[in-house]
């Protein structure tokens, strides 16, 4: 049913959205979760496999830059199955890959599928939204953090009846599927393009800038808290999984929580609260001396960084109202070049100075945060 002055339905939108952001979470945790198998297949060194997946994201900085003008020329409709029928196409390619080469081909366009769906799906979502952005977009990543909690069990729970060809396979289908809801549903009507002058406006770079630190800060812990508690802490890699998942976990719960129980929190407390939780977990990573300490250390780090994203998304979707397709790809393509560049920067620390380094660099990450992020409390009055 349609509602009432409009010739489309929000809640629908808000469900697809969902589903979008759910096959978004699976396709980033995919490399991940499959990563022995591609070692196997292609016979990759860790390095490599870490070059590899820098091409996923170069693809969703690519995708993220081409989302807001083609959200403006073309609407959402279009846009949203665009990404989902590259997933489609990604995803079968990666099953029939038989190089190392092609594999990086396939990488590089799920990564450009995930960046036009990421920044499509939210932006849709905040156009439709007269109040509450920030809580609707912490529910909407509640499922993006579900697919990368669940893609390594599925990729387990799977792989002796499919194999991992097999899962991407299936995968494929879904997407395809999924591309095929995005174009029977209606949607906002295309807003011709306006004046830029937004683009000059300080705060909107702040929040890029806070944006920037924390996406890096979300790919530093991810790609290498494993290392940092197994080689640098001697934990067993199975008890160094388990803590991964707790990780994602307290980054799932806290966007659960900040779009139900605290959803009458203002968003600047929120913030403040996610701030403090950041530094409680990187020193009991620090100090902890045995899973239980690691474990929670990891579920406050995830917990820290589950809010950032949907509070200062939901902050620009109210500041530019009618332009969340454009500030969203701004804000969106410098958070994923901040994703890439700290990886590579981290990359190097661990190289030249050893994985030890990573509660250092993670704590001076989190300072240059709290300059930015109180800067944006400031304004947020």
């Amino acid at each position: 049913m349609l509602r009432k002055g409009h010739n489309y339905d929000k809640h629908f939108i808000f469900w697809a959205g969902c589903a979008g952001l759910l096959l978004l979470g699976a396709a980033l945790a995919m490399p991940r979760a499959m990563a022995l198998d591609l070692r196997l297949a292609f016979a990759l060194g860790e390095a490599e496999l870490r070059a590899l997946f820098r091409w996923l994201l170069l693809g969703i900085l690519g995708g993220t830059l081409l989302m807001g003008p083609a959200s403006e020329r073309w609407g959402y409709r279009w846009l949203l199955g665009l990404a989902a029928t590259g997933f489609f196409a990604g995803f079968r390619g990666m099953a029939a890959a038989e190089s190392a080469a092609a594999l990086a081909c396939w990488l590089f366009c799920i990564g450009v599928s995930g960046g036009m769906m990421n920044g499509a799906a939210n932006a849709v979502v905040a156009d439709i939204s007269v109040r509450e952005k920030g809580v609707r977009l912490s529910l909407m990543g509640v499922f993006f953090g579900l697919g990368m909690l669940a893609m390594p069990q599925v990729v387990a729970g799977l792989k002796p009846l499919l194999m991992w060809r097999g899962v991407l396979r299936w995968m494929g289908w879904l997407a395809l599927g999924l591309a095929w809801l995005f174009v029977w549903i209606r949607f906002p009507a295309r807003r011709p393009p306006g004046e830029a002058r937004w683009l000059r406006d300080p705060a909107l770079w702040l929040t890029g800038g806070f944006l920037f630190l924390q996406a890096g800060f979300e790919t530093v812990l991810y790609n290498w808290s494993m290392v940092y508690v197994t080689a640098g802490r001697g934990m067993e890699e199975r008890d160094a999984l388990y803590g991964l998942t707790l990780y994602a976990a307290g980054f799932t719960v806290m966007r659960m929580l900040a779009g139900s129980v605290f959803r009458s929190v203002p968003a600047r407390q929120l913030l403040a609260v996610s701030m403090l939780l950041l530094p409680a977990g990187i020193l009991l990573l620090k100090v902890g001396g045995g899973f239980w300490p690691v474990g929670m250390g990891m579920i406050l780090m995830g917990g820290g960084l589950g809010g950032g994203f949907p509070i200062m998304l939901g902050w620009v979707g109210e500041r530019y109202p009618g332009r969340s397709g454009m500030a969203f790809g701004v804000v969106l393509s410098v958070a994923v070049t901040g994703r890439l560049l700290v990886d590579v920067w981290m990359d190097w620390v661990v190289r030249e100075l050893g994985v030890q380094f990573l509660t250092t660099v993670a704590l001076s990450g989190w300072m240059l945060m709290l300059v930015l992020g109180g800067a944006m409390l400031r304004r947020m009055r």
